[in-house]
């Protein structure tokens, strides 16, 4: 029954990641040892994607070492890239002539007329392509009403029943990837009512009646048909269904182990969280005048001084903008004091010579 599974029934250790389904957004604190909110986690080995987790599909490929991609050329039984024999080969096929409804060319015959109606299209290996009546009497042609097969028949997937009406119909099918071939052999009678079907492993059918109360159960149920439970520690991985498993379904104080975590290498207790929920950002510096801080995640920069770069003050701004670049080139080659070197200078009008 729904909801039937809890986490008594399930053998400790069995559950993969093949059982839980795709979009079962586990909520993270039941992760063991996450501290940090992941969707706050970027990556940054070297201002790169990690590529390792990029794939591609058939007939595409990914080589995850140099994040190249490929494509496989195409074959008989898979799509891919056009090589340029096959191109050629579609090259050599003439377009389709209005009316005639097949290729005017196969094999390098030339068709040169078109079929009436009724006619059936045949092969010859020296004439190629001609137009024939069909024998509705061949013994090897099974006709669309009545006739009877003989031997094995071979449907592939399946095999559509239509009831007496030709409006609905009941389906035989195929398992969509089945692991091995097999034989039913049905029993010889209509069996008795409310008799099943069931098998002897080897294929052989036969009627049996089954008991609907009182019975005990067994194998991975406890009690009896009637009242029937699942056992403890009775579901394996190969018991649930792939992909079915969803955060609901996973108990709150789980704290499931990280090794159980795909693609997970790093030890999510050493993770924290600071500054409104931020990634701890302890592994960036600074190199002077900037100066970082750890703690707040604030980058600033220093003051300038005689010795050091840093940043520019507004006094240092003013004092900078009172000077026209034009008269700093008058200091050009000036070598010490301004006023030092004028007190040296001999007056034009008056002034004494030593």
């Amino acid at each position: 029954a729904a909801d039937a599974v809890t986490s008594a029934k399930i053998i400790d250790g069995t559950l993969v990641n093949a059982d839980i389904n795709a979009s079962a957004a586990i909520a993270q604190s039941k992760i063991a040892n996450l501290t940090t909110d992941l969707s706050t986690i970027t990556t940054n080995v070297a201002g790169k994607i990690d590529l390792t987790s990029l794939s591609a599909t058939a007939p595409l490929v990914y080589n995850n070492t140099t994040g190249a991609f490929t494509i496989d050329a195409a074959s008989t039984t898979a799509p891919g890239s056009l090589s340029a024999a096959d191109k050629t080969k579609l090259n050599g096929l003439e377009a389709l002539s209005a009316g005639d409804g097949i290729f005017e060319r196969f094999s390098g015959v030339v068709r040169s007329n078109t079929c009436s109606t009724n006619e059936v299209l045949k092969w010859n290996v020296v004439a190629g392509w001609t137009c024939g009546t069909d024998n509705a009497t061949d013994a090897t042609k099974l006709p669309l009403a009545g006739g009877t097969l003989t031997g094995n028949l071979i449907v592939n997937t399946e095999i559509q029943l239509k009831d007496g009406a030709a409006a609905n119909y009941v389906t035989l099918k195929a398992p969509a990837s089945g692991t091995t071939s097999y034989t039913l052999t049905f029993p010889n009678a209509v069996g008795a009512n409310n008799q099943v079907l069931t098998t002897n492993a080897s294929g052989v059918l036969s009627w049996t009646t089954v008991a609907t109360s009182g019975t005990a159960v067994g194998g991975d149920l406890t009690g009896t048909i009637s009242s029937a439970t699942i056992a403890a520690d009775a579901v394996t991985s190969a018991k649930i269904i792939d992909g079915t498993l969803v955060n609901a379904d996973i108990n709150a104080s789980a704290a499931i182990a990280q090794s159980k975590i795909a693609n997970l290498t790093s030890d999510l207790s050493t993770i924290t969280t600071n500054v409104a929920g931020k990634i701890g950002l302890t592994s960036l510096s600074a190199t002077a005048p900037l100066v970082y801080n750890n703690s707040t995640g604030a980058f600033t920069m220093t003051a300038s001084t005689t010795a050091v770069p840093g940043s520019m003050s507004a006094a240092d701004k003013t004092k900078l903008d009172i000077v026209s670049s034009t008269e700093l080139g008058y200091l050009v080659g000036v070598t010490s004091d301004v006023q030092t070197q004028m007190d040296t200078k001999f007056a034009k009008a008056g002034g004494t010579l030593s």
